[in-house]
Parts: C-alpha cells; sequence; structure tokens
C-alpha cells in the first residue's frame, strides 16, 4: 500500500501535515476529510520505521490489544485483524500506527519483532507475551490473557489514585478556605482589632502578621519558587540515575511508605511472572521480562538479582531466600517452593501477587478511613481556632464598651 506525505487544511483554517497509508490519492483525501481536513497536497514516499514516534495511552493500548485477541481467535490474520482494528480508529495517528505495523507484519516480521523494535510503545511484557502465543501457536488466547492482566493493573492503579485524592481534596480545600479568610476577611476585621489597644494575644498577633504577609506578592514568590524546584527535582529525577536511586531508596526508607511501595511494585512483578511462566516463558526469560514492571531502581536491581541468580543455576526459591528477606518474606519463599515442587510455579507466584493486592487494598481502605475523619477534624480545628483569633479581640472591645457604659 502507498504511504503518503500530505498536507491540508482543517476547518479552522490551520494547515496541517501528516502522513498515511491510502490506496489511491482520492482514498486519501476522503480519509482525511473523515478528520475534517481539506487535502491540499500529497506525495508517495517509502514508509520510514518512524513508530516510535507515536504515543499510546495504557487505555488505548488496552483497547487495541483485546480487540487483537479477539480478532485472531476468530481466524483472522494478523495484518488483516490489524487492518480491521485500524479501520474502526478515528483517531489519525493510531490508524498510522496500526496501519505501520501491519505493513511490516505482512512484509514477513513477526509481531512480536514488530513491537519489540518500538520499546518505547510495548514494554518487554507484551514483547514476551506476543512472542510465547506465536510460538505456541495460540496467539490470541495470550493476547487475551495479557488484555486481562493489564486490565486489572489499570483497575488497582485506578483504585488508588482515587483513594489517594480523598485526602489531597481535602487538603486543597482547607486551604482554599484559609486563603480565603486571611485575605478577604481578616483585613476587615484588622482595623478593629487594633482599636482594641493593649497587649494581643499571641494567636491574633501571628493571624494579622500572616494575613498581611498573604497579602503582598511575598506568596507568589514562594510558590513560583515551589514550582521551579519542583519541575527541576523532576527532572534531576528522571536525567540522572544516581539521584533517582538515592529518591528511590529514600522512600523505600520512610516508616509505612517505604513498605506500601515495595508491596504496589512487588505485586506488579509477580502478577507479570506468573502470567508470563502460565505460557511456558522460560523462568530466566520471564524474570528479565517482568522486571521492567518494577519502576523503583532499588527494587529493580534486586529482581534482576534474582534473575542473575537463577541463569547461574539456582532455583528461584533459592535466590528469592538469599536476597533481602525485608523485601521478600517468609511465606512468600515457602509460595515459591511449594510451586516449585508441585510443578505448580505460576499458579503459585499469583497466589503470592493475589496476596500483595491484598494487603495493599486493605491499607488503602484503613488509610482512607482513618485519613478523611482525621483530616476533616483538623480541618474544623484549624478553622475554629483562625476564627477565635479574630473574635477574641473584639469580644474583649466589647467588654471593655460595656463596662465602661456601665460606671
Amino acid at each position: 500500500m502507498p504511504y503518503f506525505i500530505w498536507k491540508g487544511l482543517d476547518l479552522a483554517g490551520e494547515q496541517q501535515e501528516g502522513s498515511s497509508f491510502a490506496e489511491t490519492y482520492k482514498e486519501l483525501e476522503n480519509l482525511l476529510l473523515e478528520h475534517d481536513i481539506a487535502l491540499l497536497d500529497a506525495h508517495i514516499t517509502q514508509p520510514v520505521q518512524k513508530a516510535s514516534s507515536y504515543k499510546l495511552s495504557r487505555k488505548e493500548l488496552l483497547n487495541i490489544l483485546q480487540h487483537l485477541g479477539l480478532l485472531l481467535d476468530s481466524g483472522l490474520l494478523v495484518p488483516d485483524a490489524l487492518a480491521v482494528i485500524a479501520a474502526q480508529i478515528t483517531t489519525l495517528r493510531i490508524k498510522n500506527l496500526l496501519e505501520d505495523i501491519g505493513e511490516r507484519v505482512q512484509a514477513g516480521e513477526s509481531l512480536a519483532q514488530v513491537m519489540e523494535s518500538i520499546p518505547k510503545l510495548f514494554p518487554a511484557l507484551i514483547v514476551a507475551m506476543v512472542h510465547a502465543g506465536e510460538v505456541s501457536g495460540s496467539l490470541g488466547d495470550a493476547l487475551g490473557h495479557l488484555s486481562d492482566h493489564l486490565e486489572r493493573m489499570e483497575s488497582f492503579y485506578k483504585a488508588f489514585r482515587s483513594a489517594a485524592l480523598v485526602p489531597l481534596v481535602t487538603l486543597s480545600f482547607f486551604i482554599i478556605i484559609s486563603g480565603v479568610l486571611l485575605t478577604c476577611v481578616v483585613p476587615h476585621f484588622a482595623s478593629v482589632i487594633l482599636s482594641v489597644g493593649g497587649e494581643l494575644p499571641w494567636s491574633t498577633r501571628l493571624l494579622l502578621n500572616l494575613s498581611a504577609w498573604c497579602m503582598s506578592f511575598k506568596p507568589l514568590v514562594v510558590v513560583a519558587m515551589v514550582v521551579v524546584g519542583l519541575i527541576g527535582a523532576k527532572i534531576a529525577y528522571l536525567n540522572d540515575e544516581r539521584i533517582t536511586y538515592f529518591v528511590d531508596r529514600l522512600v523505600l526508607m520512610v516508616p509505612g511508605i517505604g513498605g506500601f511501595t515495595a508491596r504496589v511494585q512487588l505485586m506488579s512483578f509477580f502478577a507479570s511472572l506468573s502470567m508470563l511462566l502460565a505460557r511456558s516463558v522460560s523462568i530466566v526469560n520471564a524474570l528479565e521480562c517482568s522486571v521492567h514492571s518494577i519502576s523503583n531502581l532499588v527494587l529493580h536491581e534486586q529482581c534482576m538479582m534474582l534473575s542473575s541468580l537463577v541463569l547461574t543455576g539456582n532455583s528461584l526459591s533459592d535466590a528469592v531466600g538469599s536476597l533481602n528477606s525485608f523485601w521478600f518474606d517468609q511465606e512468600v519463599r515457602a509460595l515459591v517452593r511449594i510451586g516449585e515442587e508441585s510443578s505448580r510455579l505460576a499458579q503459585l507466584i499469583d497466589r503470592v501477587a493475589s496476596r500483595y493486592r491484598e494487603h495493599i487494598e486493605n491499607t488503602l481502605s484503613m488509610v482512607t478511613l482513618l485519613v478523611q475523619p482525621t483530616l476533616l477534624i483538623l480541618l474544623g480545628g484549624l478553622i475554629a481556632a483562625l476564627i477565635m483569633a479574630i473574635y477574641v479581640p473584639i469580644f474583649t472591645l466589647s467588654d471593655t464598651i460595656g463596662f465602661g457604659g456601665v460606671r
């Protein structure tokens, strides 16, 4: 199929550029019109291996894998299945990606080889599952299992984000209310409070100084400095492996947070390992692929050591037993050993992942149950303290005037 480089105009009159596969110039013109783009110019060129420039969200990737698995199970070949999916998708960049992959598969490359050449879109875990499905002749079934795994992980992380959002919303609500009080309410009462005379309570003095500070430009400077600092820290974290390793180790050392982070990472690792072993992927390859599901460099290093130990001839249970017991406790070691002895390693490792998942869900439930009321109580207490700091001097002034009237 010819590959076109084109230029066109959208409905806003802005020039758009892109590339796409199409049988003829007329088909390309119709394709662009479906996306409200009028074709101005196009020429045929050789498709470059530009798939690495594409971007896919997790939801888009999951949707592609689910549909591809269903179509392959129905008897379609990979290129035909990709063409069917591409025809149903309206997003041009995804359509071009699928057409690019389909062309390469049609030319003789395996789907796993094409995916392996685009590591930014298809992690090693997906490549390994696709390769196992191609070797075993059950690619559709393998993609189905992979889709189920990714969907479970996505549902878990969605629940995790929702649980973390509750305290953040409460904290933001408190900051907004405090800001309104300090910048809108307190200044109106400042002259009345200062007219009381005498020694003001320390809480009132602190409140007045804080209100004056908030009314200046200093908060904007502080916010700007914090934002710049966070951006700089993120850039350093992403680009300097030593800083990344230091921060990851520091996170794991924080009481409570470190253990929770480790469980989340290890749950993902063992869930991926179980899925690959169930598809008859070798233990060494399964370990090497599953390691890519871990983002924390310290835990990544520990799990890479597992792969190295197994590669040198150790059993997985012995390899787990030789590593830090803080990450792999006795129950994990026992389940792995039982799995090896009973030839049910994939099922027992899946139980390990389920154990981590249950522990994480229980922790999230407990934190949500305790943190939300605690933050609301603190919110109410702090707002009450702000109000008392405003009204105590006013009550004092009222009493003074009252006593003066009596005399």
